[in-house]
């Protein structure tokens, strides 16, 4: 989400959707700071990608989606962790 941050309040920029005294974890980081980062990494997978065949990589896609439903159906709620499908991807962890 976007905040603007003034007088010590940050101040979202769109209406959110929380549930009343939940926690949440909340990861701030300068907006273009997060668009450069994003950018590399976005090339980092356009590489990684053109080195193995498409259907590789939607298996991988899909297992990881199946997982993260199963955590949600099994936590209550969406699931943030590295998928086993990703363990044991055939992809390399690096972009060159």
């Amino acid at each position: 989400m976007r905040l603007i941050y003034a007088n010590g309040i940050l101040k979202p920029l769109e209406p959110i959707q929380l549930d009343e005294r939940e926690t949440y974890l909340v990861s701030i980081c300068p907006e273009e700071q997060w668009r450069k980062d994003f950018q590399a990494l976005l090339e980092c997978v356009r590489q990684r990608a053109q080195k193995h065949p498409s259907t590789a990589i939607e298996a991988d896609i899909a297992a990881a989606r199946a997982e993260v439903k199963g955590r949600q159906r099994f936590f209550g709620g969406p699931g943030l962790s590295v998928s086993t499908a990703f363990k044991k991807k055939r992809l390399s962890n690096t972009c060159s």
